[in-house]
């Protein structure tokens, strides 16, 4: 098993569960109109954090259901909360903690989330909405230079 590089701890997911998943959808009103994403928010709040785990709630929601009625356009509202308990193979630093929690634990359950949201649309008569991909940029390892030649 490779190291881990040094700054950086291991975390890894040990469980997760939908703790509440609401939706909500207007009568299709243009069926060859495509259905866009609505503009959505992710917020996340810790539920508990102890030296070898942390838990916490992910919430995935968008914000206003009856002004996209209003616009005649096919809407669809959903709110989703994801709970996710993850293991920490290290102590980690408090600082590092809460930038684990925003980023690495969001790309974590993002795929989860994103698979919700295209059954609940499906299962509501629309096309499956997708959730954009996330990515993180990884570092390109840099070849280390020989001494020049005297």
């Amino acid at each position: 098993m490779p190291s881990q590089p040094s700054g950086t701890h291991p975390a890894q997911l040990t469980r997760f569960f939908l703790t509440r998943v609401q939706a909500r959808r207007s009568p299709i009103l243009d069926t060859t109109a495509p259905l866009v994403m609505p503009p959505y928010r992710v917020e996340h709040s810790v539920e508990m954090e102890s030296d070898t785990g942390i838990v916490v709630t992910y919430s995935l929601f968008t914000d206003d259901f009856e002004s996209m009625v209003v616009a005649n356009r096919n809407a669809f509202y959903f709110s989703i909360d994801l709970t996710a308990e993850f293991s920490l193979g290290a102590e980690m630093p408090r600082d590092q903690v809460s930038a684990f929690v925003a980023a690495g634990g969001l790309i974590v359950i993002w795929p989860y989330l994103r698979q919700t949201i295209a059954d609940l649309s499906q299962r509501m008569g629309f096309p499956p909405l997708l959730l954009p991909v996330l990515s993180v940029p990884l570092p390109i390892p840099q070849p280390e230079c020989p001494a020049p030649v005297q």
